[in-house]
Order: C-alpha cells, then structure tokens, then sequence
C-alpha cells in the first residue's frame, strides 16, 4: 500500500519539525518512514505519561509532594501533553532508521 500525495506531504511536515528541510527532503517517504514513525510517537507517549508523574524542582522539601498532587494530577490528565526531553530522546534514537528507511535501505 503506498502513500498518497497528501499523506507523504504530511508525514514530511512532521519529519522536517524534528530534523530540519534540508535532512528530510533527501527522504523518500514511504510505509516503511510511516511505521517507524508511529513506533517514535508511542515511545513518546510513554515518556510522556512516565513525565507527568514527576514532582517539579522544589524549593523547599517539607510538604512539597503534597503541594504538588494537584498539578500532577492535571500533567496526568492532559495526556496529550508531549515533553520536549521525550520528543528529543525519540528524535535521536529513531534518526538512524528514519535515514535508511528514507534511502530505501
């Protein structure tokens, strides 16, 4: 099954956000960019519900967690909340597949 014009203009669109024009456009989109892609994107929802339950930087330690339930909770239902650290570990890990998957290799 092959993408259509749309699809491969989209899927570029999100690639040259996470590397840049000049990288992608010596990519040739296919279902093969396609699923490694969305095998990135889960990994990042992983990271970025694991995120959501971390305390933020403290100031004072005693009663901090506590305080801090609240804005857990609300980073824990807006769970379409990406992190950039997790945007950016997906990012470098995926890069050498994004590149052979792009030369047909």
């Amino acid at each position: 099954m092959e993408l259509s014009e749309s699809e491969m203009a989209d899927l570029r669109l999100i690639l040259q956000d996470w590397y840049g024009a000049a990288t992608v456009s010596q990519w040739k989109m296919s279902m093969q960019i396609l699923e490694i892609l969305e095998e990135a994107i889960a990994e990042l929802g992983v990271c970025s519900t694991a995120m959501n339950f971390v305390p933020r930087p403290m100031a004072r330690p005693d009663g901090y967690i506590r305080r801090q339930l609240a804005n857990i909770a609300r980073r824990a239902r807006n769970s379409d909340a990406q992190y950039l650290i997790c945007r950016d570990a997906a990012r470098h890990r995926y890069r050498s597949r994004f590149e052979l998957a792009g030369r047909g290799l």
